[in-house]
């Protein structure tokens, strides 16, 4: 990518004060991340990362579980996620979880982003 994805960029301290945020803590590393922030109509998936070193065990399966529970414990009906159009392994995953793609656009930085929803 020529451009870093926007989770590499953020301000985790902010991020962390400012939106819900779940770590998956194990042998006591962060092993994965999850932001979540309410909107008035859905959950917005900000972002979901797994370190490298944890991948390939389901955590993100789990955090995905954990998101939409979330969203229905507050009475949302949909839960959206943007990523990068690059990372189609992502769009894969979410493609089989039931996620639709809604939307692509430019982010005006040079990211190319598709938005995914997926109804409750």
């Amino acid at each position: 990518m020529s451009v870093p994805p926007r989770p590499v960029l953020a301000d985790y301290a902010r991020v962390i004060d400012e939106h819900p945020t779940w770590l998956l803590e194990l042998d006591g590393n962060c092993a994965a991340v999850l932001v979540l922030v309410p909107q008035p109509d859905h959950l917005l998936l900000e972002n979901i990362a797994v370190d490298p070193a944890y991948q390939g065990r389901r955590y993100g399966s789990l955090l995905l579980d954990f998101t939409e529970a979330e969203a229905r414990r507050q009475c949302y009906t949909e839960v959206r996620l943007y990523t990068n159009a690059l990372m189609t392994e992502n769009q894969a995953i979410y493609a089989r979880r039931g996620y639709v793609e809604y939307a692509r656009a430019s982010d005006g930085e040079g990211r190319q982003v598709v938005y995914m929803r997926k109804r409750l």
